[in-house]
């Protein structure tokens, strides 16, 4: 906790705006009155991501995922990219012991498991944000106010004195919880009934391996037996079958003993229908498609085309949607700490899920190319190649075999013209557009001239169709 932050609540400072008067209206003796959470962040961590499998997965993958995205500084008005702006400098080194990628991965597994993310901003003698550091999100509580909504934190560590800090010094990221502006409402608490049932049925499992006796049953005998006895059959009976390593063992019966099955194999039970139940609700509560960290349900339908689509559809309408809430709390609490006209964005030019397939780009370059759309060394330049110096030109489109020989086309003899016997198969004649490199304009033109010959030439030969097919059935 910064020293200056401490000074600093002691002095109160003028609000630069006036909350809803309904919004922030409460009871008034929570005034100035702390706010816990309803469910703890610790039991979260400890029985969800501390302890499922699955739920584990989910958020790991999240916060990994995330460092193929690169938070960025930018200009408001043209979007240039500002790397050296001390903003991205903290952003990058938040304190002397974190990079971003922790920056942004801790903030994941908050928002996850408390709903919350939290940092401190540590300023300089002079007032700036120089660092940041990451709160504990259950020991941090917001002060109610009813005219301001709220004015400052309180920060309870167990065993301490409580420490006020004021409001603009703790940059906040939130799931907003509908019941409680002031609370945060975390994934891993939704999931928690389902995860409860997963954990306890691994549980199960586990005992079942190390207590469970085979065959599972009830021995009876036709002899009545005393309490002491049957302590002495039932001892007897764990010793020599209890655990997995002894369940291979015939049991060997007395001739007056007879056994019932009592219990269920785990067929019975059906482990694989709870299972999948369990995997696709925690993963629907996560927002993780279930093919991508190895759930049964989701690796039951696997293909390789579903995995690319599931790692597209996992960032196209979730990770993004989620990367978007952090940087706008970052343009606007963090941000707006270094001036105006600058915002927090993300880079997702080096995300691979986002990034179409290079043997479709060349194929549509190839495309372009041959049908006069793109220069040589355009097309050179999607093929990662260098360009040559007679590359500024523009392939001429193959003839329509539909097309009809033209006077321009017909010698004086009545012959057309053709490719000489030697030419090279399937050349094409090669037509400078310019002397220098065509611009987008001409581009365009050239590429609307083909496009309406290619209209005419279809709606010609429909009508022609059309005639023949009067003049048939009359």
């Amino acid at each position: 906790m910064s020293i200056l932050s401490n000074l600093l609540s002691v002095w109160p400072r003028p609000s630069a705006y006036k909350a809803s008067q309904l919004a922030t209206a409460m009871p008034t003796w929570q005034v100035g009155t702390p706010t816990y959470p309803s469910r703890g962040f610790e039991p979260n961590v400890r029985e969800g991501y501390g302890r499922n499998e699955l739920i584990y997965a989910c958020i790991a993958y999240k916060a990994n995922s995330a460092s193929q995205a690169r938070m960025v500084v930018r200009r408001e008005s043209n979007g240039e990219e500002l790397e050296q702006h001390p903003l991205q400098q903290l952003i990058d080194r938040p304190n002397p012991f974190m990079t971003q990628f922790d920056l942004v991965s801790l903030t994941t597994i908050f928002l996850d498991c408390a709903g919350r993310a939290c940092w401190e901003k540590v300023r300089s003698a002079s007032g700036a944000v120089v660092q940041l550091w990451p709160l504990r999100p259950d020991w941090l509580h917001p002060i109610r106010d009813a005219k301001r909504f709220m004015v400052a934190y309180e920060y309870a560590v167990p065993g301490m004195n409580p420490v006020r800090i004021d409001a603009r010094d703790v940059l906040e990221v939130k799931l907003w919880n509908p019941l409680d502006l002031y609370g945060a409402l975390a994934p891993v608490t939704v999931a928690s009934r389902v995860a409860a049932v997963d954990n306890s049925a691994t549980d199960f499992i586990k005992l079942t391996f190390e207590h469970g006796g085979v065959p599972m049953g009830v021995l009876s005998s036709k002899q009545n037996l005393t309490e002491t006895q049957v302590e002495s059959i039932r001892t007897r009976w764990r010793q020599r079958y209890g655990g997995f390593r002894n369940w291979a063992d015939p049991a060997v019966l007395d001739a007056d003993a007879t056994y019932q099955r009592a219990g269920l194999t785990f067929r019975e039970l059906g482990f694989d229908i709870l299972d999948a139940r369990s995997e696709a609700r925690i993963c629907a509560v996560l927002d993780v498609p279930p093919i991508l960290v190895g759930a049964k349900v989701g690796l039951d339908r696997a293909t390789y085309s579903n995995y690319a689509e599931a790692r597209a559809a996992f960032w196209q309408d979730g990770q993004i949607p989620r990367l978007r809430r952090i940087a706008d709390e970052f343009t606007t609490d963090l941000a707006s700490e270094f001036g105006v006209g600058i915002e927090v964005d993300w880079d997702l030019s080096e995300v691979p899920a986002l990034q179409e397939d290079a043997g479709v780009v060349w194929e549509r370059a190839g495309k372009a190319y041959q049908r006069g759309g793109i220069t040589k060394n355009e097309y050179r330049k999607v093929m990662g190649l260098d360009a040559v110096p007679d590359g500024d030109e523009f392939r001429a489109p193959a003839p329509s075999p539909f097309a009809q020989p033209t006077d321009e086309d017909t010698d004086s003899d009545g012959d057309t013209d053709e490719e000489p016997p030697d030419a090279e198969p399937g050349a094409k004649a090669m037509v400078k557009a310019d002397t220098d490199a065509p611009d987008d304009a001409d581009r365009r033109q050239r590429e609307r001239a083909l496009e309406d010959d290619m209209t005419a030439f279809f709606a010609a030969e429909l009508e022609r169709l059309r005639e023949e097919l009067r003049s048939g059935s009359a």
